[in-house]
């Protein structure tokens, strides 16, 4: 691979050196062409090599490539450049353009955190799927109850209500989906006795959908839960009601709630918002 000077191609096809100033005057990119050393193979012979020129490369100003890094104070004087200029970006069409690094989180791994002064930890994941991004929460108070909170819907729902929302209708199945260790289950039966009114999975759609369409008719509320959970709930899991079981197992995983007995810790987790 060569890279050339930075250069412009006019309109007659002639290519001669641009610099940044000329490149700014007249909307131009400040690039230099880029070329790949190619072997052509005929009828299983390789041939002499061939150099091929593949496109533009832009050029950071007072980089290597550049020329300008190469020039005293006079020379870039004399060229109508800036010789206090420290360089460091691009030209794009005319435009000075700049790298900018971003910080974000990963996108559908688990974080785990604990507040000390009100003693609540929190598993949380930011469900991304192409785009879409739905931060999705898992949350243990001091006195043991769980609740979650999602896009679309206010407040918490509590997290049986949800499981069974998603499918899980018998305390046997959200248990299974949870975890057969029994300390774990001592403490979800707390969470079982809060929510002794919702028993079935139509209940907990309609607990849902009173508050995603409030005032409107059962049907319409349960049919609107159903949508929501299938689209602003774990997206990345998918976005139909098939995938309900699978939010379900995500959201109670095998080791639910067991680590947040350790200290406050943020750790990445593959396949469940476990709380472990």
């Amino acid at each position: 691979m060569r890279i050339g000077p930075p250069s412009v191609k006019e309109a007659d096809g002639s290519r001669r050196a641009i610099f940044p100033r000329e490149a700014r005057l007249r909307n131009l990119t400040y690039s230099a062409p880029l070329f790949l050393e190619l072997i052509p193979v005929v009828d299983d012979i390789e041939e002499e090599s061939v150099e091929a020129y593949v496109g533009e490369l832009p050029v950071m100003l007072k980089s290597n490539i550049c020329p300008l890094s190469r020039m005293t104070n006079e020379e870039l004087i004399e060229l109508g450049e800036d010789e206090l200029d420290p360089g460091g970006y691009f030209i794009i069409n005319g435009t000075e353009k700049v790298i900018v690094s971003i910080e974000d989180l990963a996108p559908n791994r688990v974080l785990l955190e604990r507040n000390e002064k009100t003693f609540m930890d929190v598993a949380k994941v930011f469900s991304t799927r192409r785009g879409f991004r739905a931060l999705v929460s898992v949350q243990r108070k001091k006195d043991g109850s769980l609740n979650v909170e999602f896009p679309s819907v206010p407040g918490k729902i509590p997290l049986i209500i949800l499981l069974r929302a998603l499918g899980m209708e018998t305390d046997k199945q959200i248990i299974s989906s949870v975890s057969s260790d029994r300390r774990i289950y001592n403490e979800l039966i707390q969470n079982f006795e809060q929510t002794l009114e919702v028993q079935t999975v139509d209940d907990a759609l309609d607990y849902i959908g009173k508050r995603v369409a409030i005032g409107q008719p059962k049907e319409f509320r349960v049919q609107r839960a159903g949508y929501v959970l299938d689209t602003r709930l774990l997206p990345h899991l998918g976005v139909k009601s098939e995938n309900r079981t699978a939010k379900a197992f995500y959201l109670g995983g095998k080791s639910a709630f067991s680590s947040l007995r350790k200290k406050s810790r943020i750790v990445g987790c593959r396949y469940h918002l476990c709380l472990a």
